[in-house]
């Protein structure tokens, strides 16, 4: 059985629908604007021209793969005139609209930019230190004895999640 023989087979199963097919080809001439390219299919048939490279065509996209040039994709046809990639070997890069992008089902707001997170923090660190001194000194000018302990800075390798890069 062939990959294209498999593909095939998983879509009957599980879309239930008339006929789908896909084909292996290989991508030239990526629109990124229109997130549309043109495939070379490897079993020498005609060039497939305007391949979607995902599914859906709304202004929301999500994440949406950008095949190298000179990769191998699968084309999936909606139907005679409407194919997508479905799968490539290597991506180019990733266009992302954020407003549909979502972690954690968005429940925890927005992504930190953890390096001015971690300058702001150790400023308030610093502010915060100093107030202690002069907590100490008003004290002391008045017999009072205060002794503030140092805070520690902030280091941004205790909180990042290297897993997830923006």
């Amino acid at each position: 059985m062939t990959i294209n023989d498999a593909i095939k087979e998983f879509f009957k199963r599980f879309v239930k629908s008339e006929e789908i097919y896909a084909k292996i080809g290989t991508v030239s001439n990526v629109d990124e604007v229109n997130r549309i390219c043109d495939v070379e299919p490897i079993d020498g048939e005609a060039e497939i021209l305007n391949v979607r490279l995902q599914s859906v065509t709304t202004s929301a996209l999500g994440i949406v793969p950008i095949p190298k040039d000179g990769s191998k994709v699968v084309v999936n046809f909606l139907n005679n005139e409407a194919g997508f990639i479905s799968l490539c070997s290597e991506i180019d890069k990733l266009l992302i609209d954020t407003d549909l992008v979502k972690f954690n089902g968005g429940s925890l707001d927005g992504l930190v930019k953890i390096n001015e997170l971690t300058t702001k923090l150790n400023l308030l660190k610093t502010e915060v230190q100093a107030e202690l001194v002069k907590i100490q000194t008003g004290l002391a000018g008045v017999g009072g004895v205060y002794t503030p302990g140092t805070l520690t800075s902030f280091d941004k390798n205790n909180y990042e999640n290297t897993k997830i890069k923006q």
